[in-house]
């Protein structure tokens, strides 16, 4: 296709020159004749490389590049070459320091020029090329193919070793999805699928008018170390079912209905919340039980690698008449949450997709004591697919997978804006990674995965920020999940949801510095004045410093700093 230049140039017979010089290559031109009739060009016809003199009335060039970059930052990418009799230091310095691609004097060598121009848009074609295969992976990792959905079978040996990090192969980018959404043979219930069960389900149905928001929870991953174990399998497949069973039974109330499947599942009815509180409930005791399988002395390590606990909740129809002619209400049940369980997932695909081919990156400062900017930014998301994520979230908040994905994006996205301003004096970008993407293999291995595919120029600059670390996690499995990342990017943080600091051993994990929320730790600050400086001398003592983000406004960051606090990033708008 041909390239279209923008020429914006006050004297008519130069810009009447350089029209017919790229026309006769067989360029297509616009004119403006200033530089807010050339603005309006850019905005409206989307030109692919733009000549701009300096010195024109209305706005000059300089103004024309800055309100660009400022303004409209989908247009990033454009070339922008100054043509200008003002050949002196300054006035290249200030071009520069805009973001200019190029700068040529006048009178115009046209040999030159049209060398500049075809060098500019080789340029811009090779990073498109780029991130159309970037887009590709990506849009690739959050597709989930049918063979992968549930537990997968490993062949001997495929059971992780202590170094997580190290991937002799590559691995598929397919990320966890709940089973298949067939309902398991009725023959094959467990003795607890008894009939008060299916009458309290079918009494829940007519007192709703013939709606249930129920729910399915289970422990997938397990069959990937089922050869491994041999026969300590049973054994500990059936500890991972009582820890889920005991604490799904200690956490729901009483008008709640719960029953245990052969395939490590439960169906939960929810006798008195509302699907999106239903939802938010599934999603805790979910996070409860992984937490608790992560604990415990008793599951085999290669099973807490593995393992990932998927719950879904959905309102579904379950009518008398269904309930009067199903051999099993549970069964029923089951079959109808999955189908709206698959029908969501296709919806969270479409928008994810959308998401993936629409999302930017953009930065937030991370600055230090009287206004001091620190060598640091953290990566965030336009306002728009905040606004998307955030939908998601809030339609499937028990949906561990999606988490993932997110992490997944953000770390392709910041890593794509790394590779496009690689000659760029960037700062090193800090990029949240929430701490259920990492804890499981199956997570891990599609998060590492991503990472091997990064240059090391990029991975030098990235920083990752570990995120709402379980308190109970042991102190000695942090540092192996710390251990077992760090060695793909530039340095690792750990966010703090305590000032006591809990289970994180600053003195054996040597961070550089830590995170933490203003929201859920920075705001207690006004309150438990002694616990944060307690926080902040226990980490200056191990030459860790505290970045505490999400700060609102002035006064409260210059508060943190004057207690101790390191560096700041104030609240993305």
């Amino acid at each position: 296709m041909t390239a279209r230049i923008l020429c914006i140039e006050d004297e008519a017979d130069i810009r009447r020159l350089l029209v017919e010089e790229l026309n006769d290559v067989g360029y297509e031109t616009i004119e403006a004749a200033d530089g807010k009739a050339g603005l309006d060009a850019i905005v409206q016809q989307r030109p692919d490389l733009v000549l701009c003199d300096i010195s024109m009335p209305k706005m000059n060039g300089h103004a024309v590049l800055e309100a660009l970059r400022s303004s409209h930052p989908e247009q990033a990418d454009l070339p922008f070459i100054f043509l200008s009799a003002l050949a002196d230091r300054e006035h290249i310095l200030a071009g520069k320091r805009l973001g200019v691609d190029d700068y040529l004097t006048k009178p115009i060598d046209f040999e030159l020029l049209l060398a500049t121009i075809e060098a500019r848009l080789s340029q811009v074609n090779r990073m498109k090329a780029r991130k159309e295969e970037q887009m590709v992976k990506l849009y690739k990792a959050f597709q989930c193919a049918p063979e992968s959905r549930g537990d997968t079978e490993s062949g001997p040996g495929s059971a992780p070793g202590p170094e997580w990090h190290a991937i002799e192969k590559p691995l598929a980018a397919a990320r966890p999805a709940p089973a298949p959404s067939a309902a398991p043979a009725p023959s094959s219930a467990p003795p607890s699928s008894s009939a008060p069960t299916e009458q309290r389900i079918a009494s829940l149905a007519r007192q709703s008018s013939g709606t249930l928001v129920a729910g399915r929870m289970q422990v997938v991953g397990l069959d990937r170390v089922k050869e491994r174990l041999g026969a300590q399998w049973d054994k500990h497949a059936d500890r991972v079912r009582k820890i889920a069973a005991a604490t799904i039974k200690r956490r729901l109330s009483a008008e709640d209905v719960f029953e245990a499947r052969p395939d490590h599942s439960f169906l939960i009815c929810f006798g008195s919340l509302d699907e999106a509180g239903a939802a938010f409930k599934a999603q805790s005791i979910g996070r409860e039980i992984h937490e608790r399988i992560l604990g415990s002395d008793a599951v085999d390590p290669s099973v807490k690698e593995s393992c990932v606990v998927n719950a879904e909740v959905h309102e579904v129809a379950v009518t008398e008449s269904d309930i009067a002619e199903s051999d099993n209400v549970v069964d029923l049940l089951m079959a109808r949450v999955a189908e709206a369980a698959e029908r969501a997932q296709e919806r969270e695909q479409k928008t994810m997709a959308h998401i993936v081919e629409s999302c930017r990156i953009v930065t937030n400062r991370v600055t230090a004591a009287k206004g001091a900017s620190a060598p640091l930014a953290i990566a965030d998301v336009d306002k728009d697919t905040q606004s998307r994520l955030a939908a998601l979230r809030r339609a499937r908040p028990c949906n561990e997978s999606l988490a993932a994905d997110i992490d997944a994006l953000m770390l392709g996205r910041t890593s794509e804006l790394l590779c496009d301003k690689a000659q760029e004096a960037l700062p090193m970008i800090l990029v949240d990674v929430e701490f259920s993407t990492l804890a499981g293999r199956p997570f891990l291995e599609r998060y590492l995965t991503l990472f091997a595919s990064l240059p090391e120029t990029v991975k030098n600059r990235l920083a990752l920020n570990l995120r709402r670390l379980p308190k109970d996690y042991p102190p000695a499995k942090i540092k192996l999940l710390v251990n077992s990342i760090r060695r793909n990017c530039r340095l690792v943080t750990l966010e703090i949801c305590d000032p006591s600091l809990g289970n994180i051993e600053v003195d054996t994990l040597r961070l550089p510095f830590m995170t933490c929320d203003y929201q859920s730790l920075g705001s207690r600050v006004g309150k438990h004045l002694g616990g944060f400086k307690r926080l902040i001398s226990a980490l200056h003592v191990q030459k860790t410093r505290l970045l505490v983000f999400g700060v609102p406004d002035n006064d409260v960051a210059e508060q943190l700093l004057g207690q101790g606090a390191d560096f700041i990033a104030y609240r993305h708008a």
